[in-house]
């Protein structure tokens, strides 16, 4: 008990001290003229996408896939995106054509893996390499100009204005879902499949759990955070569309895992 005790006292003096490094570091920057709240907003914008594809991808890990393509997602979704919003003029249907998309990648990518036996770190490979001739393509067949597409502003996912600053609904998607992902693996009993899966499959399967099934899922899951990241790069943060639009997050992605 006086353990408990000790360990519990040793963390509020934690969270205190945590607590004063952060006012001291927000006056600093107060006093250096680039301002909290901006910095905040820009941090926020910023982890988006890292955090949706890195939620995604830390599941799949957890029962057995390993799908590098992250990069790969992010660049043909965000392109996806674009055109859906375009195409039923509402931006947040153009997020919902990127989730699909990213889902629809990861449930191949999945079957190739799972059924076909696959390599899947060279299918991963497989997905970023494609998005790379993919997009430049589509920006041509569809939009007639190499290397950029701006669509029109309306399209764009507009951030809320709150007390505290802009901040957009992908981005408090993005965090109720790293929430709920804790939640899933370590509160369920489908978490606790999706761990077994990855860490001792014959066991589920002996439990009579469907471990190809299970692999499926979370790769399709996977997909669709990772696809709702890049389309969330194109509508809600740069508010159009370059083939470089991805530049290595996707791989920041696998490193934050």
């Amino acid at each position: 008990m006086k353990t408990l005790m000790r360990l519990r006292g040793k963390r509020i003096v934690g969270f205190l001290l945590a607590l004063v490094i952060i006012v001291i570091l927000g006056y600093g920057i107060e006093w250096a003229g680039l301002g909290v709240v901006g910095l905040v907003e820009t941090g926020l914008l910023a982890m988006t996408p890292l955090a949706l594809a890195a939620v995604g991808e830390c599941i799949n890990q957890k029962s057995g896939v390993v799908n590098i393509g992250l990069e790969g997602i992010l660049l043909i979704t965000a392109v996806t995106g674009v055109r859906g919003a375009e195409l039923f003029g509402n931006g947040y249907f153009g997020l919902l054509t990127g989730l699909l998309t990213g889902a629809v990648i990861g449930f191949i990518f999945g079957i190739v893996s799972v059924y076909g036996r696959a390599d899947q770190v060279v299918a991963g490979m497989g997905i970023n390499i494609f998005a790379l001739g993919f997009v430049p393509y589509i920006l041509m067949a569809i939009w007639a100009f190499p290397g950029i597409h701006i669509f029109p502003p309306e399209l764009k996912v507009h951030p809320m204005y709150t007390p505290f600053g802009q901040l957009n609904s992908v981005t408090i998607v993005a965090i109720i879902v790293a929430g709920l992902a804790h939640f899933l693996l370590h509160k369920t009993l489908l978490g606790l499949r999706i761990k077994a899966a990855g860490e001792k499959p014959e066991a589920v399967d002996v439990a009579g759990v469907r471990v190809d099934r299970i692999r499926i899922l979370t790769s399709t899951l996977g997909g669709a955070l990772c696809g709702l990241g890049g389309a969330f790069l194109s509508l809600a943060w740069f508010g159009g569309m370059v083939k470089e639009i991805s530049a290595g997050r996707g791989f920041i992605a696998l490193a934050c895992v």
